[in-house]
């Protein structure tokens, strides 16, 4: 079909509609069309187009100018259909270009295809895509900003292309034909070093050898004059080749070395990689130029070194040579290095008796050839370092780029290879390519499926390359219909018909080529359901030594079939990791392991809690599956940090457990959980947890006076009062005493949440004479502050004082989590006695050691009370400092009553 519009940027900015001119009138709307183009495809924000438009003095109406200038220009370019190219995204707009309706993108299609031709044909088609260069890219576009930041590197691929074409005549020996082209071109661009090497070469093969002299002294006075420096050693050695008549540089026309080019053509679907585009640009520089590039199938590794290859292709005038090693290939085996490098030395011309028998003698000449040559060289699809070693050249002037889903440390070690590592596209590069696929209209119409789909295929570039593919093929299918097949059956979905673009083959080329226990230990790994898995717990999940499994996790990764992201932490990719849950482990190896996996989260985080809360009273445990190896922790900040990082991990396994009804872990992880929930105010999580506990003990019939105290004590927390009072009075019935005085203790706390201190002391009271007759000595400590607390909240001061004293008493040598409490209510009885000083001695102390044990949950409550001793004391900046730390702290823990309570208390200080 053909292109509906044309635009044209190669020089002055033309439009037309189906042939017909469309006048785009005013400067600035001109530029704003400008701006829209150079991104094509993607959406361009409003400040952004402000910017681009006015530069750097915009009018304080530019927005709405802008907003009034797309109008206009969505008027001009509305086709006969009655629709046009611009369209209204959500912080700005886009207009959709067709591949062959921008004349750069004619341009660039058209270099591409020359590079991979023949000489006859190349020089075809570079001879049309020069024919778009019409003069000074955006030359009437007045936004010197748009210019700066597109012009010159437009101006450098034309320049480039133009070296190209120059090379293809005079290699069809067409040196007359040239010069006059050559003579312009250095005129125009004095200190281009290529253009002056061309010239001088095409006089002296047409007989000019004065004229070549000449051309010589000419560019040397020029770089003298302008840059202070002498010719490049290209020109240096074409002097020396003119004043000595070099016979080779005579008969080069007629006796010329084939120029490979052997780069295929680029991959479709390529967005993005910016950082990973200039990581490989560094390479130009580097001795030696050599890159592996390593990722798992689907990930786009030849894509991305395609791209780079041919965006670059100028950079080596010795021509590019390419194999694809099939060192993963579901087709067929491997190619070996001797066929490879007889490859290699047919783009050479040498063929037949030439080329010698042994593997060894093959890669000397092949070697010999490319010596002193600067020439890219792709090696795609390696298998091992065995397979790349042969193919690397002698010398360093060329540039080698590996791709493998293998890490191939060999060649990273011998050879001090560049090696990049690629990760799964962020969500940002997957629209984008979405977008290119598909157009940006159908994008834009269907936002929720279009989120869906980037969701489903988790950044992989083969899976969204599938469902575009797919989407193309039925214009007529609603995005949200492929959505759905993707969701319900996800491999199943990006399932294309071709090995090549078949998820299931492309992962198991990998795969296969796994030992047996590797092979085992990735599909247990498909078993997880966690984001990602330490090695201890993968060592407990498959049953081994931490040693033996850290060795099969190392093979599993060199496949790229799994990552260590972080030291001892392994992640999968959400589609391998459908692809190894499907691989057919026996059921009873697969319970087992499943089991293990869930017993180490448990069994570990109870020695998580007992850490955090020295003073627990420890509960029984079901024993763990053999093979499973909790860890131990050396002290608090041990078992806090593994929380820390484990917690995904964690809420993963209750999930699993609850499905599983494993009644005795559920309960076990919640009771496991509870100091680090509070710590870390995580209300709501510790919440869901105790409701599944309490289901799960009412299931197994034991610890529901527990599991009733717990989830009454989050419902208090969350000021869920109605249910709170229900758990809590079922569970001041618990037969075990020790238990009920628990219950009492947090039953205390609830009345004094819902504004009944007198209701607080009575059950305050009644849990201290429980914990007295059990003879808990830190729970008694704990009791006899709450009481001293509560008695304090109804002016009982002295009284408080005797029972926090008497608690201070009994806790010294106590955790934190005790004496903390005991200074807050110090604190609080001093600032009501009137004792500041002594007060904010007590709450410092409160707050050192909530601060050492991480309790976010408690800082910002402290913070309040030393705000309200710092206003008592005539001290209103440290008071709404101390103000503004605890609404911080409230906020980012989503405590909004807190936050609405300190914000009137900072309110009526700057009304003082």
């Amino acid at each position: 079909m053909a292109a509906e519009f044309d635009f044209r940027v190669l020089g002055p900015m033309e439009v037309s509609h189906h042939g017909t001119p469309v006048t785009v009138g005013a400067a600035r709307q001109r530029t704003l069309l400008a701006a829209l183009l150079m991104r094509a495809n993607q959406v361009v924000s409003l400040d952004e187009l402000v910017r681009n438009v006015w530069e750097e003095n915009p009018t304080a109406g530019a927005r709405t100018t802008v907003q009034n200038y797309v109008m206009r220009l969505r008027n001009a370019l509305r086709g006969a259909s009655g629709t046009s190219p611009i369209v209204t995204a959500s912080d700005g707009y886009l207009i959709s270009v067709g591949p062959s309706e921008l004349d750069i993108w004619r341009f660039r299609e058209l270099v591409d295809q020359a590079r991979a031709a023949d000489p006859e044909s190349a020089s075809k088609l570079l001879t049309d895509a020069l024919s778009l260069w019409r003069g000074d890219p955006l030359a009437d576009v007045q936004s010197e900003t748009l210019r700066r930041e597109f012009a010159p590197r437009i101006t450098e691929q034309l320049l480039s292309a133009a070296e190209l074409h120059l090379d293809v005549e005079l290699g069809l020996a067409r040196h007359n034909a040239v010069i006059g082209e050559l003579r312009d071109l250095t005129q125009r661009h004095p200190l281009r070093e290529r253009f002056w090497a061309q010239l001088i070469t095409a006089l002296y093969r047409s007989g000019r050898q004065a004229e070549a002299l000449q051309a010589f002294t000419d560019v040397r006075t020029a770089l003298s004059d302008e840059l202070g420096i002498d010719p490049g050693p290209e020109l240096q050695e074409l002097h020396r080749q003119v004043l000595t008549g070099d016979p080779a540089l005579a008969s080069a026309a007629n006796n010329r070395q084939p120029l490979p080019r052997q780069l295929p053509q680029p991959v479709g679907g390529f967005v993005g990689r910016t950082a990973e585009l200039e990581a490989l640009d560094r390479l130009l520089d580097r001795r030696p130029g050599i890159a592996v590039v390593s990722a798992g199938g689907g990930f786009g590794k030849s894509s991305l070194v395609l791209r780079w290859a041919h965006d670059r292709a100028d950079r080596f005038p010795d021509g590019q040579l390419f194999v694809n090693l099939r060192g993963f290939d579901p087709s067929g085996p491997a190619t070996s290095p001797s066929t490879a490098v007889r490859g290699f030395l047919e783009a050479f011309g040498v063929t037949g008796a030439s080329v010698p028998t042994d593997l060894e003698a093959q890669t000397a000449l092949y070697r010999s050839l490319v010596a002193d040559k600067r020439m890219l060289i792709v090696l795609d699809n390696a298998a091992d370092s065995n397979q790349v070693t042969p193919l690397l050249p002698g010398t360093p002037g060329s540039v080698v780029v590996v791709t493998s889903r293998n890490q191939l440390s060999g060649v990273l070690i011998t050879q001090r290879a560049m090696h990049m590592a690629l990760d799964v596209l962020p969500d940002r590069e997957a629209y984008e390519l979405l977008t290119a696929q598909l157009g940006a209209q159908r994008v834009l119409a269907e936002p929720t499926a279009v989120a869906d789909l980037v969701r489903l295929c988790a950044g992989l570039p083969l899976a969204l390359n599938i469902v575009a593919a797919r989407a193309a093929t039925h214009q007529d299918f609603p995005l949200a219909a492929l959505a759905a097949e993707l969701s319900d059956a996800r491999l199943d979905a990006l399932d294309a018909g071709e090995l090549s673009a078949n998820l299931r083959a492309v992962f198991a080329c990998s795969y296969q080529a796994l030992g047996s226990p590797a092979a085992e230990i990735f599909g247990l790994l498909g078993l997880n359901t966690g984001p990602d898995i330490s090695l201890p717990a993968a060592a407990s999940l498959a049953g081994l030594s931490a040693q033996r499994a850290r060795t099969l996790l190392r093979e599993v990764e060199n496949s790229h079939l799994v990552v260590e992201h972080a030291p001892g932490r392994y992640r999968m990719h959400d589609l391998v990791r459908l692809y190894a849950a499907e691989r057919g482990l026996p059921g009873p190896v697969r319970r087992a392991a499943i089991t293990r996996l869930l017993d180490f989260y448990l069994h570990t985080a109870n020695a998580g809690e007992l850490r955090l809360y020295e003073h627990a009273q420890p509960i029984s445990l079901p024993p763990a599956e053999p093979g499973t190896q909790p860890l131990a922790f050396a002290d608090q900040e041990a078992a806090k940090a593994w929380f820390d990082v484990e917690y995904a991990n964690l809420v993963a396994t209750m999930r699993n457990a609850v499905q599983q009804q494993r009644h005795h872990a559920v309960w076990g992880l919640a009771w496991s959980m509870s100091s680090y929930h509070w710590r870390r105010s995580r209300l709501t999580e510790d919440l869901a947890f105790w409701r599944a506990a309490l289901k799960s003990t009412e299931a197994i019939g034991e610890h529901t006076g527990t599991a009733n105290r717990f989830l009454g004590r989050a419902l208090t927390r969350l000021g869920v009062s109605d249910e709170a009072l229900v758990r809590l009075t079922q569970a001041t019935s618990d037969e075990d005493p020790h238990e009920r005085a628990q219950a009492f203790h947090t039953l205390a706390f609830y009345w004094e949440r819902n504004g009944d201190d007198h209701a607080a002391v009575a059950a305050a009271r009644q849990g201290l004479a429980l914990f007295r007759q059990v003879g808990a000595r830190a729970s008694t400590s704990k009791a006899l502050n709450a009481v001293g607390y509560y008695e304090a909240r109804v002016g009982d001061f002295e009284q408080a004082r005797l029972h926090c004293e008497q608690a201070l008493e009994l806790s010294s040598d106590l955790v934190p989590e005790v004496r903390y409490g005991l200074y807050d209510s110090l604190g609080f009885i001093a600032y009501s006695l009137g004792d500041t000083d002594a007060a904010r001695g007590y709450y410092r102390q409160a707050l050192t050691l909530i601060q050492e044990m991480g309790n976010i949950y408690e800082e910002p409550n402290v913070l309040v009370q030393l705000g309200v001793i710092a206003r008592a004391d005539d001290e209103p900046d440290q008071a709404r400092q101390h103000w503004w730390q605890a609404v911080d702290l409230y906020r980012s823990q989503h405590r909004q009553n807190d936050v609405e309570r300190v914000q009137r208390l900072l309110d009526a200080l700057d009304g003082d």
